[in-house]
């Protein structure tokens, strides 16, 4: 008798209950030792490592944040804002700088405050919209500095958006 180990090529068959099994079914171990031919639902799946396609990422950069300035973003799909994320580059002094973002028709989606203090390289602060954060096709997302610190620093912006 040929162990089934020790089988190769042609003498290798299906797993047992696949002639019952339907077209896109596969077999769904249950935990005691036997299981099931079934199709796949979100159920099953453990979503926590799979990227989504419909989110992507667009990037922009405060040259100065402590100079009053506007800088705009175009907006390539149907789209909801669902995070900025900011990262400085240096200490600032003086004051907060204070991060307006804005949709279309410039309605406010939040702000973030770039605090002064104890603030050095890598400081990262987040914003997630509530309203006034879905886009449509060629808008214009707008990110404002009000200037308010001092230190010429740079501010390194990553949005979130998910395509809709």
């Amino acid at each position: 008798m040929v162990a089934h180990s020790t089988l190769t090529g042609a003498n290798l068959h299906e797993p047992k209950g696949v002639a019952t099994a339907s077209v896109g079914q596969v077999y769904v171990a249950d935990g005691a030792a036997s299981g099931t031919w079934q199709k796949i639902g979100t159920s099953e799946l453990d979503t926590t490592e799979i990227i989504n396609p419909l989110e992507f990422y667009l990037q922009a950069l405060i040259d100065d944040v402590s100079t009053m300035d506007e800088i705009y973003v175009a907006i390539p799909h149907d789209c909801t804002l669902d995070k900025v994320i900011t990262v400085l580059e240096g200490a600032l002094t003086d004051a907060d700088a204070v991060i307006t973002v804005r949709d279309d028709a410039d309605s406010s989606a939040g702000t973030i405050t770039v605090a002064f203090t104890s603030s050095a390289a890598k400081d990262v602060d987040t914003l997630t919209p509530a309203s006034n954060n879905v886009f449509s096709e060629d808008d214009v997302l707008t990110i404002e500095t009000d200037g308010g610190s001092t230190g010429t620093q740079k501010l390194f912006i990553t949005m979130i958006f998910t395509k809709t």
